[in-house]
């Protein structure tokens, strides 16, 4: 690939991003302002947040400026809010800084491990609407068969049984991103563009993301306390439209434009010098060979010469 390919296709790529910026700021980012929404857990609600601070995407020339709109939960959950005893069936500890798993009596988790009723509640001009999600639970158990404890335990945080050679293994639920959009009937939807309603190709497009916590060496769930340290997990509403969707999808999730293409240029740039260095031993090493040769041809190319000059043309 040359240098003029490369600029094509990436030129080719801000076009289409430049396309979507277009689109975001002249209609989708409207549509998206004019709501509001708020998280459902069983039957506590939570108000979302909207925040517009850019992401960070690859600094291209040409590329067409946009106003990021995305729904968040809070960064700090109120103390007073029912939602805040959701993650454990104790007090909250006021001193962190976003909700935790926190139980001051310090019990087990079996109430985490219930799948949740979660739902998103949306307000459009006068009008409310309810998205339900699939029900899930906040803390994950999975249990498969594995080759060895040093494996299950070291590469997998998970507990080691030796008599059924299984694995266990707990999840804890991160986040929750959603991206959305808007029927012409007025009604919003989840968005499964691209392969699924989440909102990255890091996740596959999935809705959900999980952290692995370290299984304990009883053999039990997590306790609370185990938990400590894993924060409320993250929701965010985006529009399928955004901008910033569409630069992850274009890039898979990297942000960064004709990234593979770029990759290929600079692989055959390197492989050019790297065959120039490697021929360069060669080229010395013949060059004596050369240089013999040639002056061998000059010698016989002299001698020759006076051969004829000595030639008896005599009768």
């Amino acid at each position: 690939m040359t240098t003029a390919d490369y600029e094509h296709t990436k030129t080719s790529l801000v076009d289409v991003y430049n396309g979507g910026v277009d689109a975001w700021n002249n209609e989708y980012r409207e549509d998206l302002a004019r709501t509001s929404w708020q998280l459902k857990i069983d039957n506590h609600t939570i108000p979302l947040v909207t925040i517009d601070t850019p992401e960070p995407l690859e600094k291209v020339k040409d590329a067409h400026a946009y106003q990021a709109l995305r729904f968040a939960t809070p960064p700090v959950l109120p103390i007073s809010d029912p939602a805040a005893t959701l993650m454990g069936s104790g007090d909250v500890n006021i001193a962190d800084p976003r909700l935790k798993y926190t139980d001051s009596s310090g019990g087990s988790v079996p109430d985490v491990m219930r799948p949740r009723e979660i739902s998103l509640i949306v307000e459009d001009q006068g009008r409310t609407q309810e998205l339900e999600l699939p029900p899930i639970p906040l803390l994950q158990k999975e249990v498969k068969r594995s080759g060895g404890w040093k494996v299950c335990k070291y590469q997998h945080a998970g507990f080691y049984s030796g008599r059924g050679q299984s694995c266990t293994t707990y999840n804890v639920l991160a986040g929750i991103c959603l991206k959305v959009s808007k029927h012409e009937n007025g009604t919003w939807a989840f968005n499964s563009t691209y392969g699924g309603s989440g909102c990255s190709s890091r996740t596959g497009w999935r809705m959900y993301s999980w952290h692995r916590v370290q299984a304990p060496s009883s053999g039990r769930p997590p306790t609370i306390p185990d938990l400590q340290r894993v924060e409320f997990p993250d929701l965010v509403v985006r529009s399928a439209f955004d901008p910033h969707i569409l630069a992850l999808h274009m890039t898979a999730g990297k942000l960064i434009f004709a990234e593979p293409q770029a990759e290929e240029l600079a692989t055959g740039l390197v492989l050019i010098i790297i065959g120039s260095v490697a021929f360069l031993p060669a080229c010395l090493l013949c060059y004596p060979i050369y240089r013999a040769y040639r002056q061998r041809k000059r010698r016989e190319a002299y001698h020759y010469d006076h051969q004829a000059d000595e030639v008896d043309y005599g009768v």
